[in-house]
């Protein structure tokens, strides 16, 4: 499986090849926990671990790497902020007391 295969669509649902890693990860502890390993929200010891089934298990890493790439695409498409004018209109609203 080459990189470009691992964000496939497919490399998502298929976990032919799944092992399970030292500490006994399989491909669904690492479902489960992938959001929080994203996040950096684990103890450094769970980290490893998940970490050391990413780096032996390609359909996960597939789906890991689609999850990261598709935090930062939405974290990029996301970033804009309302223009000047109507944040000002916004406010002066929000100062107004209420009738």
């Amino acid at each position: 499986m080459t990189p470009s295969d691992r964000t496939s669509p497919d490399a998502l649902t298929d976990l032919d090849g799944c092992v399970e890693t030292e500490g006994g990860v399989d491909c669904s502890a690492l479902f489960e926990r992938l959001d929080l390993l994203l996040d950096e929200e684990l103890e450094p010891a769970e980290r490893e671990q998940l970490q050391a089934h990413l780096a032996a298990c390609l359909p996960c890493a597939g789906r890991a790497d689609f999850e990261t790439q598709l935090r930062a695409v939405v974290r990029e498409k996301c970033a804009d902020q309302a223009p000047p004018e109507l944040l000002a209109r916004i406010r002066a609203k929000l100062d107004m007391p209420a009738s």
